[in-house]
């Protein structure tokens, strides 16, 4: 059921933590924080250029069908050999290719609907996680979350999120938001300035 699925994402996390721990222990105190290395494999994105349009309807199918979802690397301190947070990195789990990273689809979509559907996707899975989560030895865990230049370019995109965070019953604190610094070196609109300083208000 409905709430099954919820527990999904809470029960890979603490099995994460187990392991991270387990991992930070075997390699002793060392510092910095230890953070996921992506590899760029541009061969999808180039075989998929010309299939543009097929492939905007396979993502429109997919999320219709619960095909994207949040995964959520931890963040681990060496140092203290803790877990002090995980990021949400959004995931396709395509019926005939796989699991895709962010970076085979997410181009793709930019300036389309798409876009702000996966972010709201990734945020209401990174709340929820949050909350089945308040019990657990990851508790005082944060996680973040990108947020996409199409959603900051939104009108009132900071409150519909405050909003969304607030119906989960989560802390804003527990939230750390990603934003990239091309959005706002390049992208210093009055309507993605606003939303970034309400965010930052709201803690």
């Amino acid at each position: 059921g409905s709430a099954d699925l919820l527990q999904r994402p809470a029960q890979r996390i603490l099995r994460a933590v187990e392991h991270m721990q387990r991992l930070a222990a075997q390699l002793g105190p060392v510092g910095g924080v230890e953070r996921e290395q992506h590899r760029d494999d541009g061969g999808f994105l180039e075989r998929l250029t010309g299939r543009g349009r097929h492939l905007l309807r396979e993502i429109e199918h997919g999320i219709a069908q619960g095909e994207f979802w949040a995964h959520f690397q931890p963040q681990v301190d060496l140092a203290s050999r803790k877990v002090i947070g995980f990021e949400a990195l959004a995931r396709w789990k395509h019926p005939q290719r796989g699991l895709l990273s962010a970076a085979q689809f997410l181009p793709f979509i930019e300036n389309s609907s798409f876009m702000q559907l996966i972010d709201a996707l990734v945020l209401d899975q990174a709340c929820d996680t949050l909350t089945a989560l308040a019990a657990s030895v990851a508790r005082e865990a944060t996680i973040s979350v990108n947020l996409s230049n199409d959603l900051l370019n939104e009108p009132g995109a900071a409150d519909a999120i405050r909003d969304r965070v607030k119906s989960r019953s989560v802390a804003p604190s527990q939230l750390c938001f990603e934003i990239l610094e091309t959005t706002l070196l390049s992208e210093r609109n009055g309507i993605i300035v606003d939303n970034v300083t309400r965010l930052a208000a709201e803690g």
